[in-house]
């Protein structure tokens, strides 16, 4: 190999060398400006992580705040509501004018009573009242057995042996979905006293407090005075009413068939004799006509 060849090979070797430098060192730049661009995104990252934590302490921090200051608050109104309540004098009582009624404790049993109601008390024994086992909250339905006349006149032109022969023993719901109030002296809901059960059903009879409006109030104190009442036991979470007709042996022996295929022999109501009055003009003729009568009443 001539000196040129040899020249020209070294050449080759120094620019290959150069090359696998280059490449090197090019590679390590990057690499470099890799790590140096993830670094600093890895760090702004951070930053904002940060940031964000700090956003979210100072907005928790402000929502517990917050939630303290109504917190007092509202202990502060509980407590103020605790020591007394002041009712507002009615415009339509004596006076006329408005006002102040005065003030009323928190321990007093009127304000157990719900706004629109009465609270009113009637004695019952102690098996109607599901054996004692009624608190006050609870809410019930109201049976009434009652006494009816079937001659109202008798009443007052009869004497009083013949006028309770004339009495018509009905069985019917009075009233549903009412409220307990008391039960004897105890008008605390069962979070804040325990059942007394025991004592409930040792007792012949209790005095039930319910809430009622006014015009169920008469009504309650009448059945009251012409019968008994016996009290049901209504779930909590059942608000609804039924419609329901009173008991009697028509009802009973219609409700067998038609529930249990039971046919019994009961005694059905006579249908009622109507008189018809005469007609005075001779030129109408009188049509006969049939009245058609269903378990003792009369068929539309």
């Amino acid at each position: 190999m001539n000196l040129e060849n040899k020249k020209q090979m070294a050449t080759l070797a120094l620019a290959i060398g150069l090359g696998f430098v280059a490449v090197f060192l090019t590679g390590e730049f990057v690499k470099s400006k890799i790590n140096s661009e993830t670094q600093r995104l890895a760090n702004e990252y951070k930053k904002q992580q940060a940031t964000l934590a700090q956003e979210m302490e100072k907005r928790i921090l402000f929502v517990k705040q917050e939630m303290e200051k109504q917190k007092q608050e509202l202990e502060q109104k509980l407590k103020e509501q605790q020591k007394s309540v002041r009712i507002s004098k009615d415009k339509t009582g004596e006076g006329g004018g408005e006002g102040d009624r005065g003030i009323v404790s928190m321990a007093a049993f009127s304000v157990k009573t719900p706004p629109g109601k009465r609270a009113l008390t009637v004695m019952i024994d102690s098996l109607s009242a599901v054996g004692g086992l009624i608190n006050p909250g609870d809410f019930v339905d109201i049976i009434a057995h009652l006494k009816i006349p079937t001659d109202p006149k008798s009443l007052v032109e009869g004497s009083e042996a013949a006028a309770k022969k004339k009495l018509l023993p009905t069985t019917t719901v009075l009233f549903q979905n009412m409220q307990i109030l008391a039960v004897d002296a105890n008008f605390k809901v069962l979070d804040e006293t325990p059942p007394n059960y025991a004592a409930l059903q040792k007792a012949r009879s209790i005095n039930v407090t319910i809430a009622v409006s006014p015009e169920e109030a008469t009504l309650l104190t009448f059945a009251q005075d012409n019968g008994k009442l016996q009290l049901m036991l209504r779930s909590p979470a059942e608000q609804n009413t039924v419609k329901m007709g009173p008991a009697s042996w028509d009802a009973l022996a219609d409700y067998l068939m038609q529930r249990q295929g039971t046919e019994i022999d009961v005694p059905r109501d006579a249908p009622p004799i109507q008189t018809i009055e005469l007609i005075e003009d001779e030129g109408e003729e009188v049509k006969p006509f049939i009245e058609i009568f269903k378990s003792g009443k009369q068929s539309k």
